[in-house]
């Protein structure tokens, strides 16, 4: 990806659910420290999400997927450290935001 700059939206969409699939199987209750990284993440992740669901909104009629996507979300809320990390939750509510609209 360094190399192209971009991905196709069926690769991103695998790449997401195959993302949603691994958080199902991470223990919740792994230490904070572990979770502030993912978290981190997960915060630049929405970003970059947000703004490529908005621009291919803008250019074409939605016919993607976005159903990895809440699938991690949901992961992610189920973390007992959410609470403390407020760092994923601006662009969580933008990109949940967004999906609700479309």
């Amino acid at each position: 990806m360094n190399k192209q700059k971009s991905l196709a939206l069926d690769i991103c969409t695998t790449l997401l659910s195959n993302i949603a699939q691994f958080m199902e199987y991470i223990p919740i209750d792994s230490p904070i420290q572990l979770w502030t990284s993912v978290f981190a993440e997960f915060d630049f992740l929405f970003e970059k999400l947000t703004r490529v669901y908005t621009t291919i909104k803008s250019s074409t009629p939605i016919s993607y997927d976005l159903t990895p996507v809440l699938r991690i979300m949901m992961n992610i809320l189920k973390v007992p450290y959410i609470a403390n990390v407020r760092l994923v939750l601006d662009p969580f509510s933008k990109l949940l935001s967004f999906i609700l609209q479309n």
